[in-house]
């Protein structure tokens, strides 16, 4: 379970926050925001498809398109209420989710090669 929840929110509380301080993002609710954003979308969808024992490559790549569809709609709406710039929001959150879900596939099929 530690490999399941903990490392892929290590890793993408770890690229978000990146992302926001080369967007040059100062301001601490921001980043507050990001972190708490992310431990709640990214648990929840990770125990989601533990629960679910996809039967197919197919049928979870459909799960994860539609959970990262959710996540960059709720991400992007917390973004919003904090900033009250839709701009900004759909920027932030389009940005880390893009590039925290790249690099998520990315060390998954690493994963999957040295196992």
């Amino acid at each position: 379970m530690l490999n399941f929840l903990f490392y892929p929110l290590i890793i993408t509380l770890g690229i978000e926050e990146l992302i926001l301080v080369l967007l040059k993002e100062k301001r601490i609710k921001v980043h507050i925001l990001a972190f708490f954003m992310n431990c709640c979308t990214n648990i929840s969808i990770n125990l989601i498809a533990y629960a679910l024992h996809f039967e197919s490559l197919v049928l979870y790549m459909v799960y994860v398109i539609i959970a990262e569809a959710m996540v960059w709609f709720l991400e992007g709406m917390g973004y919003f209420i904090l900033l009250r710039d839709a701009s900004k929001a759909v920027k932030y959150t389009l940005l880390c989710n893009s590039i925290s879900l790249t690099v998520g596939f990315f060390v998954q099929g690493l994963s999957q090669i040295w196992r």
